[in-house]
């Protein structure tokens, strides 16, 4: 099957498309850099059809950073020996704008993730206690923490 994913679809119907995806049943997934983003949907090639996206203020370059997450789909771990990615410029971009993107270092990263009570309080609804303490000690935030702390000692 053939299908699309971006964030302005339907939270059941983005983990439909996800679902068929890791079950195989969905060959092709045309997205945006959110697809890459937190789930696990790894693929043997990745295309990237512009090197620029919608923005506040009109189109904008890709980051760094948004490309790197759109480019590590590809390869799938245990099944691929490596990954292929397909870069496309658009009509208002050329080879040199890629090349330029390609060798940029990647822009800093920081945790957006804020423990508010609503979101206990959902978390709370679907896990006990320690399988939350779990899920928040996943989050990049706890990363960034254990790792200051690291370079710190």
């Amino acid at each position: 099957g053939v299908s699309s994913h971006h964030a302005g679809l339907l939270p059941a119907y983005k983990s439909f498309v996800e679902e068929l995806f890791a079950l195989n049943l969905c060959k092709v997934v045309f997205a945006t850099e959110t697809l890459a983003a937190g789930i696990n949907m790894p693929a043997r090639t990745t295309v990237i059809s512009n090197l620029k996206k919608r923005g506040d203020t009109g189109f904008e370059f890709l980051l760094p950073s948004q490309l790197a997450q759109m480019a590590g789909r590809a390869g799938r771990r245990g099944m691929d020996t490596l990954g292929n990615v397909l870069l496309i410029h658009g009509s208002d971009s050329n080879v040199q704008d890629a090349h330029k993107l390609l060798l940029s270092p990647l822009d800093r990263v920081e945790s957006r993730f804020r423990c508010s009570y609503s979101m206990a309080v959902n978390v709370l609804k679907t896990r006990n206690v320690g399988s939350a303490k779990k899920l928040v000690e996943k989050s990049f935030g706890s990363f960034l923490r254990a790792k200051k702390l690291t370079l710190k000692q």
